[in-house]
């Protein structure tokens, strides 16, 4: 199974949408994990499924110095068992037929606001 992870910063402008449009086919994943999606779970996942038909997407909110963050798989290749969120993160607990057991996904966006440097 491949997974495709990408701080997107933002997918409301058309480039982006257009360079994850193109992404996608090109890597073939299963699994699509977003940082920054900068918007509202619920037009996040309106956006991505309308670009991805056939896919599955939950979402966070974008408030405060939290990004948002959305995470999606293409239905039929995995199934979701579990699904739960926090302030800076989305998690999931799926299954593939790729693998022997549950995967779990968690998806943790980190505020940059008064962080020590590297």
């Amino acid at each position: 199974m491949i997974c495709l992870s990408w701080n997107c910063r933002g997918l409301a402008s058309k480039p982006k949408k257009l360079a994850l449009k193109e992404l996608v086919p090109r890597y073939n994943p299963g699994l699509l994990i977003l940082q920054e999606t900068l918007g509202l779970s619920s037009e996040v996942v309106t956006s991505l499924c309308s670009l991805f038909p056939g896919w599955q997407f939950q979402a966070l909110d974008s408030y405060g110095h939290l990004g948002g963050v959305a995470v999606g798989f293409r239905e039929g290749r995995l199934k979701l068992l579990n699904l739960w969120g926090m302030y800076h993160g989305l998690g999931m607990e799926v299954l593939s037929p790729d693998l022997e057991g549950p995967l779990s996904i968690l998806n943790i966006y980190g505020p940059c606001q008064e962080r020590a440097s590297f």
